[in-house]
């Protein structure tokens, strides 16, 4: 049907298949309406390309839309959200990227300083954070209309390519916990943006040729989860850690998953590939695949100890409020607890312009100059993760009182998180690495004043924790 699209799709099961073949000559690519997520009320997400320019009569799509109405459980009609009216445009974003890239990039230091007085309005002026809200507020809009008006939602855009990619996933992401977990956010970019053949390689500028406009759409959609994640700081698995390492290895040509304008592109390169009789051509590495890049314990600092803490760490319930609770689950219908249970999964951002913050972290981390000596958000990272391991370690510890066993490494849980038991951190290494507000990031570049820094030793100095963990001696005691 189309080279654009996948080699399995979901469509409205209300029309034949030879409708969506007669139709997809109508549409932009061939990209007819494909289904993105189902909510618990039997709403739904579709993302839809326009009809080609060339394409007078809207039959086409009108039929595609019935199909879509046949399809939703009380038969309503679908509400179709424009984009390409409502989001920015990928040629805007660039823009927008540029002027941002010319502020947090500035060629030396005489430069930096010689802004430092008008920073903000400048900051204000390349439109970057307005783009931002925009995109979250598109977003809210359509969640609100599939969970309260319990309405189908249509994005439609131009080829379906951009803009559809970052609000299908912000949608999912409100709504769905699944997603906000590692694998579940892996999986959600490899659906709706892999799959469905968001063109890496143009946006990225990986290939450059006459037609290709490159814009950091992706970039976009990173920089709206992080303004989730500092919303619901513990409603994700993942640190800004996880999301600005998933951005620098997109510029990276060497994964897969960004390599290719689409599944069909990636199958005919990667079968050229293989039928090469040549011991030096090499396998294409997917980037979901961090091992390739980061040792375990830099892959730690992915993890956000606030999420551990609020649903991996038991909690103990008095047996009164479990029974109470268990009475009023009883007392409701099935449908009505799985709703209200779908409810307080969601998370609905604000979006008002008050709200909207830089992320620093990713734009400003190579300014030696802007990095806050011994602080940041490094230092409440770090400090939560320690707090984590010590709940942990007191749990431990008083299991071990109960059952009357001592404690030993191995019986102690293992969170994942950077002071995690399994790892072996030594006092060595922790004097040696130096916190700033970019870590785990290095400033680089010349700087006005020393970076000194504030080696991490000193957050294990009122520890009850013991992190020599290579010494057979202290092995009882961690």
């Amino acid at each position: 049907m189309s080279t654009s699209l996948p080699e399995c799709f979901v469509v409205s099961s209300r029309l034949l298949s030879t409708a969506f073949v007669t139709a997809s000559v109508h549409f932009v690519d061939g990209r007819v309406p494909t289904w993105c997520y189902t909510y618990s009320n039997g709403a739904s997400l579709v993302r839809m390309a326009s009809t080609r320019p060339d394409t007078d009569e809207t039959t086409h799509e009108d039929l595609m839309l019935e199909g879509i109405r046949m399809s939703h459980p009380r038969k309503r009609q679908p509400l179709v959200i424009d984009l390409t009216k409502t989001c920015p445009l990928a040629k805007d974003i660039a823009t927008s990227y540029e002027k941002l890239k010319e502020l947090c990039m500035p060629a030396s230091l005489k430069d930096l300083w010689s802004v430092d007085g008008e920073w903000l309005s400048r900051l204000d002026s390349t439109n970057w954070l307005n783009d931002v809200m925009t995109c979250l507020q598109v977003a809210v809009h359509a969640v609100v209309k599939m969970v309260q008006e319990r309405k189908t939602v249509v994005i439609k855009e131009y080829d379906s390519r951009d803009m559809s990619c970052i609000i299908s996933c912000l949608v999912q992401l409100i709504l769905d916990p699944t997603y906000r977990t590692i694998i579940g956010f892996q999986n959600l970019i490899q659906r709706e943006w892999v799959t469905m053949c968001h063109k890496y390689p143009d946006r990225l500028g990986h290939v450059r040729y006459t037609e290709t406009e490159e814009s950091p759409v992706f970039l976009m959609f990173l920089d709206c989860v992080w303004q989730m994640l500092q919303q619901f700081p513990s409603s994700f698995a993942f640190s800004e850690t996880y999301l600005t390492a998933l951005w620098d290895s997109a510029q990276v040509a060497i994964f897969e998953t960004f390599l290719f304008n689409s599944p069909h592109q990636a199958f005919t390169a990667i079968r050229n590939n293989a039928a090469v009789n040549d011991p030096r051509h090499t396998d294409f590495l997917s980037v979901w695949d961090w091992s390739q890049q980061f040792e375990e314990e830099q892959l730690s600092l992915f993890m956000n100890p606030l999420y551990t803490a609020k649903h991996d760490i038991p909690v103990r319930t008095d047996t009164t409020t479990q029974r109470e609770s268990c009475t009023n689950l009883e007392n409701k219908s099935e449908t009505s607890a799985q709703e209200e249970q779908h409810e307080t999964d969601i998370i609905i951002p604000e979006t008002t312009a008050a709200l909207i913050r830089l992320w620093s972290q990713c734009y400003l981390r190579w300014l030696a100059p802007l990095q806050i000596i011994g602080g940041g958000a490094p230092t409440e990272y770090l400090q939560q993760c320690l707090l984590v391991e010590e709940i942990l370690h007191l749990q431990n510890k008083l299991r071990s009182l109960e059952s009357a066993t001592p404690v030993t490494k191995e019986t102690r849980p293992t969170s994942h998180l950077f002071f995690s038991s399994g790892f072996k951190h030594t006092p060595a290494k922790l004097s040696k690495d130096v916190l700033t507000s970019s870590f785990p990031f290095s400033p680089i570049g010349p700087s006005s004043r020393s970076i000194l820094g504030t080696p991490l030793s000193v957050y294990m100095e009122k520890s009850i924790l013991n992190f020599k963990m290579n010494d057979e001696t202290n092995a009882s005691d961690t």
